[in-house]
């Protein structure tokens, strides 16, 4: 499994703040970006490092961290901005980024005396071009959202109000994870044109579940990780684990039909015929509504009953997100 970005931090002592800081300001120049209680420092933002001290209060004392946010193709291959990281080249990483960090000052953090306070488990998944993308990416905003997890939001500027992304989504939890689905082409045409590799991306959508800190405490106890080079060393089957658990969880993990083929799939399943019509029950309602959440509402599903009909659709290989019947396509395999 592979990963995309992530991020290290380190708590700063009273002294070692004037240290750094002065450090980091000589060394980025024009590049240092106050804001807030943070001050961001560009120095190594070409190696794909981007580092930043964040100043908050506890007990009535100001305490500051030293936070590292590395894009780890970056730091191997500068000018790669959509490869995802390969974790076998850990160690070639820490090398470099150890290099690295002591040409801006010989007093910064080397990588293990870090710990892992972030970390973005990614995948770039091929589809047939960005029409099916989108299609793709609408699919899912119809999907089935737990209580603990909320659709972000983004202002716009024109109707002034709050709005879904067009070019993916991304869900919130409440437990230290986030989960986004995106245009990979789109992405790279807004925040980065030049990229030379932009039109290998007209295929990709990227699917990024991202790890904070709660999150990442959880797992390095789980996993039993002692350094954040322990940590990343284990990504296999961290990102396996973690993929197999959160990325199918808002439309299970079958492909996508249109209603009249799902009804035919179920019929042939081996489900009993109380399940078959309680699961046709659920499909037309979610293609009604345009929502498997509101499905479940309007049929007045318990938690333990989404989970149990959700396992007979995922044993027949069919999402109960139902594909418009104005889509010109009749089905879309899910891309893990």
């Amino acid at each position: 499994m592979n990963f995309h970005t992530f991020e290290l931090s380190y708590k700063l002592s009273t002294d070692d703040v004037r240290i750094v800081y002065n450090e980091l300001y000589n060394a980025s120049g024009q590049n240092y970006k106050p804001k807030d209680d943070c001050a961001v420092f560009n120095a190594l933002q070409d190696y794909g490092i981007i580092i930043f001290i964040k100043k908050y209060k506890q007990d009535e004392y100001n305490n500051h961290v030293l936070y590292y946010r590395i894009n780890p193709r970056r730091v191997l291959e500068n000018h790669n901005y959509i490869g995802i990281f390969n974790s076998k080249n850990i160690d070639k990483l820490i090398k470099k980024f150890n290099i690295l960090i002591k040409t801006v000052s010989p007093f910064l953090p080397e990588f293990d005396s870090c710990n892992i306070s972030r970390i973005d488990y990614c995948s770039n998944v091929e589809l047939n071009d960005q029409a099916v993308i989108d299609s793709y990416i609408n699919l899912l905003k119809r999907g089935y959202f737990p209580s603990k997890y909320t659709i972000k939001k983004y202002k716009n500027e024109k109707s002034k109000r709050n709005t879904l992304s067009k070019n993916g989504i991304t869900i919130t939890g409440n437990n230290g994870i986030e989960v986004t689905y995106y245009n990979k082409y789109r992405q790279l045409k807004e925040k980065n044109p030049k990229c030379r590799y932009i039109d290998n991306s007209k295929k990709i959508i990227r699917i990024e579940i991202r790890c904070f800190k709660k999150k990442v405490r959880h797992l390095t106890k789980k996993f039993k990780c002692t350094s954040a080079s322990s940590f990343l060393k284990e990504s296999d089957i961290i990102g396996k684990y973690i993929f197999k658990h959160y990325a199918n969880i808002f439309y299970g993990t079958g492909d996508f039909y249109k209603l009249t083929d799902i009804y035919a799939m179920v019929d042939k399943s081996s489900c009993k015929k109380k399940s078959k019509k309680l699961m046709k029950e659920l499909v037309k309602s979610s293609a009604t509504h345009s929502s498997l959440d509101r499905a479940f509402d309007i049929l007045n599903f318990n938690k333990s009953q989404i989970k149990a009909i959700l396992k007979k659709f995922n044993k027949i290989g069919v999402s109960p997100v139902v594909i418009p019947r104005r889509y010109e396509f009749y089905t879309i395999r899910n891309p893990l």
